[in-house]
């Protein structure tokens, strides 16, 4: 078994054709409307809700950790970092 998400696409236009065509009554599309509804009281997240922030302290700026990358211990800064492969940085 496979760790991939099991996602579909369709266009909207394929989508408005499956929904003109569908039997209402199917127990498969109850059913997925009812799950779909029930995602629909969901909280939505938003990337600006994340609690670790840039240096700049404004949410809407983008940052990226290195994970195998680790501050230098030779150095008084930590710099430049140095790559420590296999271990991840917390």
């Amino acid at each position: 078994m496979n760790n991939y998400p099991n996602i579909i696409t369709y266009s909207g236009e394929k989508l408005m054709q499956m929904v003109e065509e569908a039997d209402r009554s199917s127990p498969l599309l109850v059913n997925f409307k009812a799950k779909a509804d029930d995602l629909l009281g969901c909280e939505r997240l938003s990337v600006v809700d994340r609690k670790l922030r840039a240096v700049s302290g404004d949410p809407h700026d983008y940052m990226s950790m290195g994970p195998y990358w680790w501050p230098n211990p030779n150095t008084p800064n930590g710099l430049p970092y140095i790559r420590r492969d296999g271990e991840i940085n917390p």
